[in-house]
This record gives C-alpha cells, sequence and structure tokens, in this order.
C-alpha cells in the first residue's frame, strides 16, 4: 500500500498501489544498465541529458505541473540506490518485500551497487587519483602532444585530469592543448570499447585483412560476445590489462575521441593467432562523438552530436523570472527596489541579478531559449558574475561567451 509522498519515476499510484508505469520504467532500466556500463554518474547525467531524457512530471497544488527537468546527478544517485525498484519496500534499517512489481532484476542490481560503492570507497580513499591512469602513455591533443596524467584537491577529494604536456609552457601550447577530466574520458572509451565486442559486424570488419579461416572468425566473434556480457562485472584491473593491450593511441579533439586499436593486438585477445605478417601492423579506429567545451581552466565533455541544441531548463526559468521581475517593478514605481525585495522574499542580490539579466538583447535571449548558448552558460554562473554585465548589448556576447 503506498502511504503517500513523491511517486516515484517508473511507477504511478492507483487505488493507493505503486503500478508500473511502462514507458517510465523502460527509462528507469535505461538508467541502470548505462550506470552499470558506464561506471559515472557525470556520463550519464551527460548521456540522458543530451538524449533529451527527463525527470517525471508530477502535479501539485493548484494544478501546477512540476518536474519534466534534466536529471540532476544528485536525484539519479537517489534513482540507483533506492529499493523500490527491485519490489522492495525500506522501513528505518530494515527492507521487506513490496506489493509492487520490481523494474530492475537481481543481476543488475547488485552491479549498479558494487560500482556505486567501489567508487565511494575510492572517492574516500582517494585511490582513484593514486591508481595508474588508464590512458597513461596512450593519450594524445590534437597537435599529437602526449597528455599525461595529473590531479588536483578540492575540498579534500582528488580530481584525476589530462594534461597536455605543452599546456604548462605557454609559449609552445597551441589552440588544441587541453586539461580534461580523466574519469569521463575513461568512461567514453571503455563504453566504446565494450559496443565493439558487442558488434559481430564491427568485429567482423575488423579482422578481414587477417584472412581468418571460418571457425577462427567463429572463435573470435565468441570470444568477443563472451567479453561483452562480462565487461560490467570484470574486475578493475583485468579491464584495464585488456584495454591497454589492444589500444594503440588515443586522440582528443574538440569535437571528438578517437581511439586507434591494433587488430592483430585484438585478435590475440580474442584467442586468435595471427599468421599475415602484413596484417600485423593494420590498425582501425573508432570515434566518439564529445565536444570538449571551455570551463574555468579546463575543459568538460559535452556528449553527443555537437549541432544538437537542447534548452536548459532552468536557464529558461531564470530568464522568465528575471522578465516577469522587471515587469512588475517597472508597473509599480512606487516601492523600491528594497521593498520589493522584502515582499517577495528574494535576496538583494538576486533581485538585482534579475533585473540585470533582463536587459539581455533579444538575440542573446532566443538562442539561450533554443538551447544555442554555450554548455557553460548557466543560472549557477550567470548568478554571480551578472553583476558585470554590460548593459551595451554588443558587449554582451563577449562577456557570455557566445561570439
Amino acid at each position: 500500500m503506498w502511504m503517500g509522498g513523491t511517486i516515484p519515476l517508473g511507477y504511478d499510484v492507483k487505488e493507493r498501489k505503486l503500478v508500473l508505469n511502462v514507458v517510465e520504467a523502460t527509462l528507469v532500466r535505461h538508467i541502470f544498465t548505462r550506470y552499470a556500463e558506464l561506471g559515472s554518474g557525470t556520463l550519464l547525467q551527460a548521456e540522458l541529458d543530451a538524449d533529451g531524457h527527463r525527470s517525471k512530471h508530477r502535479e501539485g497544488a493548484g494544478g501546477l505541473i512540476a518536474g519534466g527537468r534534466p536529471f540532476s546527478r544528485g536525484i539519479l544517485y537517489l534513482i540507483l540506490q533506492n529499493r523500490l525498484y527491485r519490489g522492495e519496500v525500506k522501513h528505518n534499517d530494515n527492507v521487506y518485500p513490496g506489493q509492487h512489481e520490481a523494474i530492475v532484476e537481481a543481476e543488475l542490481w547488485t552491479i549498479v551497487q558494487a560500482k556505486l560503492s567501489s567508487s565511494r570507497r575510492d572517492r574516500k580513499l582517494s585511490t582513484g587519483a593514486e591508481a595508474p591512469s588508464l590512458l597513461a602513455g596512450l593519450i594524445f591533443d590534437a597537435d599529437n602532444n602526449r597528455m599525461t596524467p595529473t590531479h588536483a584537491n578540492k575540498r579534500g577529494r582528488r580530481y584525476r585530469y589530462y594534461i597536455s604536456s605543452s599546456l604548462p609552457d605557454r609559449k609552445k601550447s597551441g589552440a588544441n592543448s587541453m586539461r580534461v577530466p580523466a574519469s569521463e574520458v575513461d568512461g567514453l572509451v571503455l563504453d566504446r570499447l565494450r559496443q565493439l565486442m558487442a558488434s559481430r559486424a564491427e568485429i567482423a570488419g575488423t579482422f578481414a585483412s587477417l584472412c581468418l579461416e571460418a571457425r577462427e572468425l567463429d572463435a573470435a566473434l565468441a570470444g568477443a560476445n563472451t567479453l561483452g556480457e562480462q565487461w560490467m562485472t570484470m574486475p578493475p584491473e583485468e579491464l584495464r590489462a585488456l584495454t591497454r593491450s589492444i589500444i594503440v593511441s588515443v586522440t582528443l579533439a574538440v569535437d571528438r575521441i578517437e581511439i586507434t586499436i591494433g587488430v592483430s593486438q585484438l585478435a590475440r585477445a580474442l584467442g586468435v593467432g595471427v599468421k599475415s605478417d602484413g596484417a600485423k601492423g593494420d590498425t582501425i579506429k573508432l570515434s566518439i562523438t564529445a565536444v570538449l567545451r571551455r570551463s574555468g581552466q579546463g575543459k568538460r565533455l559535452v556528449i553527443g552530436e555537437p549541432n544538437v541544441s537542447t534548452s536548459d531548463v532552468s536557464l529558461v526559468d531564470f530568464l522568465k523570472e528575471a522578465f516577469a521581475t522587471r515587469q512588475k517593478l517597472l508597473a509599480d514605481t512606487s516601492e523600491t527596489l528594497n521593498e520589493i525585495t522584502a515582499r517577495t522574499t528574494k535576496s538583494k542580490g538576486r533581485m538585482t541579478a534579475l533585473m540585470r539579466v533582463s536587459y539581455l538583447a533579444p538575440d542573446i535571449v532566443t538562442e539561450i531559449l533554443e538551447g544555442r548558448q554555450p554548455p557553460e552558460l548557466s543560472v549557477k554562473r550567470l548568478v554571480p558574475t551578472s553583476q558585470s554585465l554590460p548593459l551595451d548589448r554588443g558587449s554582451q556576447r563577449a562577456f557570455l561567451g557566445m561570439n
């Protein structure tokens, strides 16, 4: 029996019981599956956002519709740990069988919880920063500068990065020099390798130059299929050894990640002997669309097609609030800004930010509504910097990085 509260994604309530919402349940399974494959909340969030997935729509007081927003990492982690999806109910520290249908099967649940636990343990012990980086010695930027592992400490936690060897020397660094989050790059590379192993067509095409006999090709396809099935549960040290044994290099460009795989190395990893000396140096290239955008001193990955526009719901809502605030202020000039601030319970800083943002150039507003603003332009960035926002509309584009 459902006792009330926020109805979880994947279910509806009928006669005080949770019943499956088929469409949402499919999304819940997708969230669990992709986290098991990616092992990263950041990558999962970016992928869901790029694919246009949004949170559950809910009707609140007065018929107001809430939800329908991009998933935050916090919400995703709550979903991934919610035992309701296993058909169970947690009360205090006890877990009981529920009367509702489970969405996530036991094996997938176990894999996800193990990855979540490992991630928490690594963050607590900082082992992720100390462990050998997956692509150390294999990764380069688009100028062919080697990228080396490094890390930064922030609030007691360590964050791993790959940095172009030319970046510390500003005289030698080029337009393609960069510092990127290592865990995001590693996750994307591993996921692309998993896709390769799961594709019979790709594996068969890769081995075309080896002139394999039918039985050898069948053995390679079977080996790749087995690896694909075991990928999510493979011990990290085995996955690292396999990855480094087949990758020749990884190149980071501004619009993609390119992985070069050695054909003979892949064959050996799948238990196939290489007879042709001419094929031993053959390689294939796997490409991942992942646009690199500047974010602070480094760059972050925006996953998906670079020309696909997705509006930032929070940013659009902030614009709506800004224009509504200006309209109210201009409609009644008898109140001062301080009086309006006190009446609306908004801080003076937010009111000031809203007023300044309400004078954004119309073309900038249009681009934000259409989702064509830079990914780094968010409410979190706009509010504290709005006090320096130029009133001159020509200067606003440069200030916001929208040239």
